[in-house]
């Protein structure tokens, strides 16, 4: 399964991935999923919310969990995605040889991207590269281990530090505009795997293209798959 990273009500995802489940799907469909299972997951979400805000001391940490709002999902797939994380690996291992093609598969033993992973928060992407699979609307930039609103131990990130982070990596080496950004995030990706530069291109616009709705619209985002 490819790498999907969604940003929206966290109750709607819950939702569809229980009617997916129980339908056989093989993948979550994003729809408004039942009314009923809608109404509960809702409950579920907003208990969770305000816990974490409680533990994170910010009491301005909230999004909507209505069926009306915003959703956009995006589908990077882990070859493009894990191109990224290398990218910013390597931005800041200034001299190291990097590789020329990236798979699905290649570049979970790069030594590399563990170096800048060990560095936690000292790294300069935190929000990126420290394995997070979801990343809250909060104002407060720290990166946390906590349960996930289904118990799952799971690191956090804030989507303000996501967007922080890819336009600092575009700042430090494509300097890319909008409009090269949305050629790159148009762009056509092999699910065996590409050229690392090209790959990592179009894995940078289609998660700053996330980012940026989330942090617009104020939600949250997962990362799937």
């Amino acid at each position: 399964m490819g790498l999907t990273l969604y940003a929206g009500p966290l109750s709607r995802l819950y939702a569809e991935r229980e009617g997916a489940s129980a339908h056989g799907a093989g993948a979550p469909g994003f729809t408004d999923g039942s009314r009923a299972a809608l109404a509960s997951f809702q409950r579920l979400i907003d208990g969770w919310m305000a816990r974490i805000a409680e533990d994170l001391g910010d009491a301005g940490l909230w999004w909507r969990e209505t069926p009306d709002a915003p959703v956009h999902v995006v589908v990077p797939g882990w070859p493009a995605f894990a191109a990224l994380l290398l990218w910013a690996a390597y931005d800041e291992t200034p001299g190291a040889p990097r590789p020329d093609w990236v798979t699905a598969e290649s570049w979970a033993e790069d030594q590399v991207l563990f170096a800048a992973q060990a560095r936690a928060e000292a790294s300069t992407a935190p929000h990126l590269l420290l394995n997070e699979r979801l990343w809250l609307p909060t104002g407060v930039p720290a990166v946390f281990e906590a349960p996930s609103p289904s118990g799952q131990q799971v690191v956090i990130g804030s989507v303000d530090g996501l967007l922080a982070d890819l336009d600092a990596i575009n700042q430090r080496t494509w300097r890319a505009d909008e409009a090269t950004a949305r050629a790159w995030a148009g762009a056509h990706i092999s699910p065996s795997g590409g050229p690392f530069e090209a790959l990592a291109r179009t894995g940078w616009a289609v998660t700053r293209e996330v980012a940026a709705f989330a942090a617009r619209e104020r939600m949250p985002i997962v990362a799937e798959g």
